[in-house]
Protein backbone atom coordinates (compact mmCIF):
# COMPACT_ATOMS: atom_id res chain seq x y z
CA UNK A 1 0.00 0.00 0.00
CA UNK A 2 2.85 2.34 0.86
CA UNK A 3 4.37 1.64 -2.56
CA UNK A 4 1.11 2.52 -4.28
CA UNK A 5 0.81 5.75 -2.31
CA UNK A 6 4.43 6.54 -3.11
CA UNK A 7 3.88 6.10 -6.87
CA UNK A 8 0.61 8.06 -6.76
CA UNK A 9 2.49 10.92 -5.13
CA UNK A 10 5.31 10.71 -7.68
CA UNK A 11 2.84 10.66 -10.58
CA UNK A 12 0.97 13.59 -9.05
CA UNK A 13 4.21 15.52 -8.77
CA UNK A 14 5.12 14.72 -12.38
CA UNK A 15 1.65 15.75 -13.56
CA UNK A 16 1.76 18.92 -11.50
CA UNK A 17 5.19 19.79 -12.85
CA UNK A 18 3.98 19.20 -16.41
CA UNK A 19 0.88 21.32 -15.85
CA UNK A 20 2.90 24.05 -14.22
CA UNK A 21 5.36 24.09 -17.11
CA UNK A 22 2.48 24.32 -19.59
CA UNK A 23 0.94 27.19 -17.61
CA UNK A 24 4.23 29.01 -17.42
CA UNK A 25 4.42 28.97 -21.22
CA UNK A 26 0.98 30.58 -21.44
CA UNK A 27 1.40 34.36 -22.03
CA UNK A 28 -1.77 35.14 -20.03
CA UNK A 29 -0.48 33.23 -17.01
CA UNK A 30 2.91 34.90 -17.35
CA UNK A 31 1.21 38.30 -17.35
CA UNK A 32 -0.70 37.39 -14.18
CA UNK A 33 2.47 36.19 -12.48
CA UNK A 34 4.23 39.44 -13.40
CA UNK A 35 1.29 41.45 -12.07
CA UNK A 36 1.24 39.46 -8.83
CA UNK A 37 4.94 39.99 -8.33
CA UNK A 38 4.55 43.69 -8.99
CA UNK A 39 1.89 43.81 -6.27
CA UNK A 40 3.75 41.78 -3.70
CA UNK A 41 7.47 42.21 -4.26
CA UNK A 42 8.68 45.51 -2.93
CA UNK A 43 10.94 47.24 -0.41
CA UNK A 44 10.60 45.62 3.03
CA UNK A 45 8.19 46.79 5.70
CA UNK A 46 7.95 45.48 9.28
CA UNK A 47 4.87 45.79 11.48
CA UNK A 48 5.33 46.38 15.22
CA UNK A 49 2.42 45.89 17.63
CA UNK A 50 1.89 45.63 21.38
CA UNK A 51 -1.34 45.76 23.35
CA UNK A 52 -4.63 47.03 21.94
CA UNK A 53 -4.02 50.36 23.66
CA UNK A 54 -0.61 50.87 22.06
CA UNK A 55 0.38 52.31 18.71
CA UNK A 56 0.81 50.33 15.52
CA UNK A 57 4.20 51.06 13.97
CA UNK A 58 5.36 50.19 10.44
CA UNK A 59 9.07 50.40 9.63
CA UNK A 60 9.94 50.95 5.98
CA UNK A 61 13.46 50.27 4.71
CA UNK A 62 14.52 52.96 2.21
CA UNK A 63 17.49 53.59 -0.08
CA UNK A 64 18.74 57.16 0.30
CA UNK A 65 20.12 57.71 -3.23
CA UNK A 66 18.33 56.43 -6.33
CA UNK A 67 18.17 57.01 -10.10
CA UNK A 68 15.36 59.30 -11.13
CA UNK A 69 13.16 56.68 -12.80
CA UNK A 70 13.23 54.06 -10.01
CA UNK A 71 9.72 52.63 -9.49
CA UNK A 72 9.73 51.75 -5.78
CA UNK A 73 6.29 52.61 -4.35
CA UNK A 74 3.97 49.63 -3.80
CA UNK A 75 0.47 48.98 -2.46
CA UNK A 76 1.68 47.92 0.98
CA UNK A 77 3.45 51.25 1.47
CA UNK A 78 0.51 53.22 0.04
CA UNK A 79 -1.88 51.49 2.47
CA UNK A 80 0.31 52.21 5.49
CA UNK A 81 1.03 55.79 4.44
CA UNK A 82 -2.70 56.51 4.04
CA UNK A 83 -3.42 55.29 7.60
CA UNK A 84 -0.41 56.84 9.32
CA UNK A 85 -0.91 60.06 11.25
CA UNK A 86 2.78 60.37 12.12
CA UNK A 87 5.79 59.71 9.90
CA UNK A 88 9.29 59.40 11.38
CA UNK A 89 12.49 59.97 9.41
CA UNK A 90 16.09 59.53 10.47
CA UNK A 91 16.98 63.22 10.76
CA UNK A 92 15.78 66.58 9.52
CA UNK A 93 17.37 68.16 6.47
CA UNK A 94 15.72 71.58 6.76
CA UNK A 95 17.65 74.86 6.78
CA UNK A 96 18.31 74.74 10.52
CA UNK A 97 19.66 71.19 10.25
CA UNK A 98 21.86 72.16 7.30
CA UNK A 99 23.31 75.07 9.28
CA UNK A 100 24.02 72.70 12.17
CA UNK A 101 25.67 70.26 9.74
CA UNK A 102 27.87 73.05 8.34
CA UNK A 103 29.05 73.99 11.83
CA UNK A 104 29.87 70.38 12.71
CA UNK A 105 31.70 69.81 9.43
CA UNK A 106 33.72 73.02 9.85
CA UNK A 107 34.65 71.93 13.38
CA UNK A 108 35.34 68.22 12.81
CA UNK A 109 35.80 67.81 9.05
CA UNK A 110 39.15 69.43 8.33
CA UNK A 111 42.76 69.27 9.42
CA UNK A 112 43.71 72.51 11.16
CA UNK A 113 47.45 71.93 10.89
CA UNK A 114 49.83 71.33 8.01
CA UNK A 115 49.10 67.60 8.25
CA UNK A 116 47.08 66.88 5.12
CA UNK A 117 45.17 63.81 4.10
CA UNK A 118 47.59 62.88 1.33
CA UNK A 119 50.41 62.62 3.90
CA UNK A 120 48.48 59.89 5.68
CA UNK A 121 48.24 57.75 2.53
CA UNK A 122 50.77 55.54 0.77
CA UNK A 123 51.89 56.40 -2.74
CA UNK A 124 49.43 53.94 -4.25
CA UNK A 125 46.60 55.18 -2.03
CA UNK A 126 47.45 58.74 -3.04
CA UNK A 127 46.99 57.76 -6.68
CA UNK A 128 43.64 56.20 -5.81
CA UNK A 129 42.62 59.43 -4.11
CA UNK A 130 43.68 61.39 -7.20
CA UNK A 131 41.60 59.05 -9.40
CA UNK A 132 38.61 59.38 -7.06
CA UNK A 133 38.92 63.17 -7.24
CA UNK A 134 38.86 63.13 -11.04
CA UNK A 135 36.11 60.49 -11.16
CA UNK A 136 34.03 62.68 -8.86
CA UNK A 137 34.49 65.64 -11.22
CA UNK A 138 36.20 67.61 -8.43
CA UNK A 139 39.30 69.81 -8.71
CA UNK A 140 42.70 68.27 -7.95
CA UNK A 141 43.64 68.79 -4.31
CA UNK A 142 40.01 69.03 -3.13
CA UNK A 143 40.63 66.60 -0.26
CA UNK A 144 44.05 67.84 0.90
CA UNK A 145 42.74 69.18 4.23
CA UNK A 146 39.72 66.87 4.63
CA UNK A 147 39.46 64.42 7.52
CA UNK A 148 39.10 60.81 6.30
CA UNK A 149 35.42 60.46 7.29
CA UNK A 150 34.40 63.56 5.32
CA UNK A 151 36.51 62.62 2.29
CA UNK A 152 35.00 59.11 2.21
CA UNK A 153 31.45 60.48 2.42
CA UNK A 154 31.96 63.10 -0.28
CA UNK A 155 33.77 60.70 -2.63
CA UNK A 156 30.98 58.13 -2.30
CA UNK A 157 28.21 60.70 -2.84
CA UNK A 158 30.05 62.30 -5.78
CA UNK A 159 30.72 58.99 -7.53
CA UNK A 160 27.09 57.97 -7.15
CA UNK A 161 25.89 61.35 -8.35
CA UNK A 162 28.00 60.95 -11.47
CA UNK A 163 26.24 57.62 -12.12
CA UNK A 164 22.81 59.26 -11.86
CA UNK A 165 22.03 58.58 -8.20
CA UNK A 166 20.59 61.51 -6.28
CA UNK A 167 19.44 62.00 -2.72
CA UNK A 168 16.60 64.08 -4.22
CA UNK A 169 15.31 60.85 -5.80
CA UNK A 170 15.78 58.78 -2.62
CA UNK A 171 12.74 57.05 -1.19
CA UNK A 172 13.02 58.91 2.12
CA UNK A 173 13.24 62.31 0.39
CA UNK A 174 10.21 61.54 -1.75
CA UNK A 175 8.24 60.26 1.24
CA UNK A 176 9.11 63.37 3.26
CA UNK A 177 7.73 65.60 0.50
CA UNK A 178 4.66 63.39 0.29
CA UNK A 179 4.13 63.53 4.06
CA UNK A 180 4.46 67.32 4.08
CA UNK A 181 1.97 67.68 1.22
CA UNK A 182 -0.47 65.33 2.98
CA UNK A 183 -0.35 67.21 6.27
CA UNK A 184 1.16 64.33 8.26
CA UNK A 185 2.83 64.98 11.59
CA UNK A 186 6.57 64.62 10.92
CA UNK A 187 9.06 63.55 13.58
CA UNK A 188 12.73 62.57 13.60
CA UNK A 189 14.64 59.78 15.29
CA UNK A 190 17.83 61.79 15.85
CA UNK A 191 19.29 65.27 15.58
CA UNK A 192 21.74 66.29 12.88
CA UNK A 193 24.47 66.37 15.52
CA UNK A 194 23.73 62.78 16.56
CA UNK A 195 23.65 61.75 12.91
CA UNK A 196 27.04 63.23 12.01
CA UNK A 197 28.78 62.30 15.26
CA UNK A 198 28.35 58.64 14.31
CA UNK A 199 31.10 59.23 11.73
CA UNK A 200 32.98 62.06 13.47
CA UNK A 201 33.47 60.06 16.66
CA UNK A 202 35.29 57.18 14.96
CA UNK A 203 39.00 56.94 15.90
CA UNK A 204 41.40 58.24 13.24
CA UNK A 205 42.62 54.76 12.30
CA UNK A 206 39.05 53.59 11.70
CA UNK A 207 38.33 56.66 9.59
CA UNK A 208 41.43 55.93 7.51
CA UNK A 209 40.41 52.29 7.11
CA UNK A 210 36.98 53.38 5.87
CA UNK A 211 38.56 55.83 3.42
CA UNK A 212 40.97 53.19 2.10
CA UNK A 213 38.05 50.81 1.62
CA UNK A 214 36.20 53.54 -0.32
CA UNK A 215 39.21 54.24 -2.53
CA UNK A 216 39.99 50.58 -3.26
CA UNK A 217 36.38 49.74 -4.12
CA UNK A 218 35.44 52.94 -5.96
CA UNK A 219 35.18 51.21 -9.35
CA UNK A 220 32.82 48.59 -7.92
CA UNK A 221 30.47 51.12 -6.36
CA UNK A 222 27.98 51.37 -9.29
CA UNK A 223 27.65 47.57 -9.49
CA UNK A 224 27.21 47.35 -5.71
CA UNK A 225 24.44 49.94 -5.86
CA UNK A 226 22.70 48.08 -8.68
CA UNK A 227 22.83 44.88 -6.62
CA UNK A 228 21.46 46.69 -3.58
CA UNK A 229 18.61 48.34 -5.48
CA UNK A 230 17.55 45.14 -7.28
CA UNK A 231 17.45 43.26 -3.98
CA UNK A 232 15.69 46.16 -2.25
CA UNK A 233 12.97 46.42 -4.91
CA UNK A 234 12.30 42.68 -4.51
CA UNK A 235 12.30 42.91 -0.72
CA UNK A 236 15.21 40.46 -0.62
CA UNK A 237 16.73 41.20 2.77
CA UNK A 238 18.76 38.00 2.74
CA UNK A 239 20.67 39.12 -0.33
CA UNK A 240 21.19 42.61 1.04
CA UNK A 241 22.51 41.01 4.22
CA UNK A 242 24.86 38.57 2.52
CA UNK A 243 26.19 40.90 -0.19
CA UNK A 244 26.13 44.33 1.44
CA UNK A 245 25.69 44.40 5.23
CA UNK A 246 27.66 41.33 6.34
CA UNK A 247 30.77 42.14 4.23
CA UNK A 248 30.79 45.65 5.71
CA UNK A 249 30.42 44.28 9.24
CA UNK A 250 33.20 41.74 8.65
CA UNK A 251 35.58 44.43 7.33
CA UNK A 252 34.79 47.19 9.83
CA UNK A 253 32.88 45.88 12.90
CA UNK A 254 33.59 48.99 14.99
CA UNK A 255 32.50 51.31 12.20
CA UNK A 256 29.37 49.19 11.76
CA UNK A 257 28.67 49.56 15.48
CA UNK A 258 28.94 53.34 15.25
CA UNK A 259 27.02 53.85 12.01
CA UNK A 260 24.34 51.16 12.35
CA UNK A 261 24.01 49.33 15.67
CA UNK A 262 24.36 52.25 18.08
CA UNK A 263 21.92 54.37 16.10
CA UNK A 264 19.41 51.52 15.80
CA UNK A 265 19.52 51.01 19.57
CA UNK A 266 18.83 54.69 20.15
CA UNK A 267 15.98 54.63 17.64
CA UNK A 268 14.49 51.53 19.25
CA UNK A 269 14.25 53.43 22.54
CA UNK A 270 12.49 56.32 20.79
CA UNK A 271 9.98 54.00 19.10
CA UNK A 272 9.38 51.99 22.27
CA UNK A 273 8.33 55.23 23.92
CA UNK A 274 6.07 56.06 20.96
CA UNK A 275 4.36 52.67 21.33
CA UNK A 276 2.79 53.91 24.57
CA UNK A 277 0.68 56.30 22.52
CA UNK A 278 -2.09 55.39 20.11
CA UNK A 279 -2.41 55.66 16.33
CA UNK A 280 -0.64 54.36 13.27
CA UNK A 281 2.97 55.40 12.72
CA UNK A 282 5.20 55.00 9.67
CA UNK A 283 8.97 54.97 10.26
CA UNK A 284 11.32 55.48 7.29
CA UNK A 285 14.94 54.39 7.83
CA UNK A 286 17.79 53.13 5.68
CA UNK A 287 17.24 49.51 4.69
CA UNK A 288 20.57 48.57 6.31
CA UNK A 289 18.97 49.10 9.71
CA UNK A 290 16.54 46.22 9.10
CA UNK A 291 19.23 43.53 8.99
CA UNK A 292 22.53 42.65 10.59
CA UNK A 293 23.57 42.72 14.27
CA UNK A 294 21.27 44.80 16.47
CA UNK A 295 18.89 45.59 13.63
CA UNK A 296 15.81 47.65 14.44
CA UNK A 297 13.15 44.88 14.13
CA UNK A 298 15.14 42.55 16.43
CA UNK A 299 15.73 45.29 18.97
CA UNK A 300 12.02 46.07 19.20
CA UNK A 301 11.18 42.37 19.47
CA UNK A 302 13.61 42.09 22.40
CA UNK A 303 11.66 44.88 24.08
CA UNK A 304 8.60 42.63 24.09
CA UNK A 305 6.75 43.86 21.01
CA UNK A 306 5.39 41.65 18.24
CA UNK A 307 7.36 42.24 15.05
CA UNK A 308 6.44 40.68 11.70
CA UNK A 309 7.10 41.27 8.02
CA UNK A 310 4.22 43.20 6.45
CA UNK A 311 3.15 42.62 2.86
CA UNK A 312 0.43 43.90 0.56
CA UNK A 313 -2.68 41.86 -0.17
CA UNK A 314 -1.82 39.08 -2.57
CA UNK A 315 -4.69 39.61 -4.99
CA UNK A 316 -6.04 36.80 -7.14
CA UNK A 317 -4.41 33.36 -7.14
CA UNK A 318 -2.21 32.82 -10.17
CA UNK A 319 -2.10 29.04 -9.75
CA UNK A 320 -4.69 27.30 -7.56
CA UNK A 321 -3.89 24.22 -5.52
CA UNK A 322 -5.80 20.98 -6.12
CA UNK A 323 -7.23 18.80 -3.33
CA UNK A 324 -6.22 15.24 -4.27
CA UNK A 325 -8.43 13.69 -1.55
CA UNK A 326 -11.68 15.71 -1.43
CA UNK A 327 -13.61 13.01 0.42
CA UNK A 328 -11.16 12.61 3.36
Amino acid sequence: MKTVIKWICICALIASAFALNACQNDPDVQAKIAAARARNDGPPIFKVTGTEMQAEIYIYGAVHMLPEDTDWSRKDLDDVFARAGTVYFETSNDEAAQREASLIISQYGYYLTSTGLSRELSGYEGKLLFAATLNSDLPEGTFDNYKPWLAADIITASLLKREGYRSDFGADTKLLARAQASGKYIAYLETMEEHLLASVSLPDEMQMAALRDTLINQNDLPQQMQTLIRAWLAGDLERIGSEVVTPYYDREPLAYEAVFSSRSRRWADVLAGRMDESGTVLVVVGVGHLIGPDNLPDLLERKGFTVERYRAAKGENVLSTIDLYPDD
